[in-house]
């Protein structure tokens, strides 16, 4: 992609033109509250559901909310994005070990997410229908109705989002997902194969019963929690069973945060990690040597 001028542009905001410029170029953006992740509702009530590359649309929403974060929808734009967070797990160490077995990632851009995580963002495949799950612990799939807030927005810790300076979209092609990745979460059972470890012992397990979000378990391998977007609900009532932790997979004791409401199908496992209580963290950490399903 070639840097060019919008012709609105220049009455934008900083943020403003960015998102022109990424709407430009064929990238779905939509605004998200200042130094949030969050949909500005007032303005995309459907959230990334609204977003586009409509120029008018763009200029429109920058224009009411210039301090507006930017956000990209994957799938509107075609892309995927593999998410490498630093709470809690070490991600990149999970990539590392994901890229010995596989091969190296082809080089494509990378946003740097400002709280020390990083997004890598791929060509999607146009013939393949691709699940929403983690490929290894701290690394997650945004994908379909998933998004990433971009440069130049401002993370909550009030570090500013930024492209890797030799991977910029304005430099270089999104590269094709590599097929390891498009085969894994393509698989009919992309899900997981649940261990014997309790949802309740899970590490999410241990985190949200420090915060105090277990409500009720269902069975062992399922405990319905209080979903920390409860406010974002439209219907249903808070303990009903559409917020749910599940049993990690085998080999791991992370866990699986799933819930069922429309602003929610998109969260990913380090959404949650960045909503807990630092507390409740700590508290899982502290846990996990005392009673965590793999110390055995």
């Amino acid at each position: 992609m070639q840097r060019t001028t919008w012709l609105t542009s220049a009455r934008l905001s900083p943020l403003g033109r960015e998102a022109a410029w990424y709407a430009e170029h064929g990238l779905a953006v939509f605004p998200a509250r200042p130094r949030e992740k969050r949909p500005i509702g007032e303005l995309v009530p459907r959230g990334v559901l609204d977003a586009t590359t409509d120029p008018s649309r763009v200029y429109a929403w920058w224009h009411a909310a210039p301090t507006a974060n930017v956000a990209i929808a994957m799938g509107a734009s075609g892309l995927v994005a593999i998410d490498v967070d630093q709470h809690a797990v070490d991600g990149d160490e999970s990539l590392r070990d994901l890229e010995l077995e596989h091969g190296e990632l082809p080089e494509t851009p990378m946003n740097l997410t400002g709280g020390g995580g990083k997004h890598l963002l791929f060509r999607a495949p146009t013939d393949t229908q691709l699940r929403q799950v983690p490929l290894a612990p701290g690394v997650d799939v945004r994908t379909g109705n998933g998004y990433v807030v971009v440069p130049p927005s401002i993370h909550p810790s009030g570090a500013v989002y930024r492209w890797d300076a030799t991977l910029h979209p304005a430099d270089l092609d999104f590269a094709d997902l590599p097929q390891w990745i498009v085969d894994e979460l393509a698989r009919e059972d992309a899900t997981y194969t649940v261990s014997d470890c309790p949802a309740t012992e899970s590490w999410l397990g241990r985190a949200f019963a420090a915060a105090g979000w277990l409500v009720r378990n269902i069975d062992h391998s399922r405990v319905v929690v209080r979903c920390p977007w409860a406010e974002t609900h439209t219907t249903g009532a808070p303990g009903d069973s559409s917020t749910v932790l599940f049993a990690p997979r085998e080999g791991s004791d992370l866990g699986w945060f799933h819930c069922s409401h429309e602003h929610c199908r998109h969260r990913t496992y380090g959404d949650v990690l960045h909503v807990l209580p630092v507390q409740a963290r700590l508290a899982a950490n502290r846990l996990k040597g005392l009673r965590g399903c793999l110390d055995d």
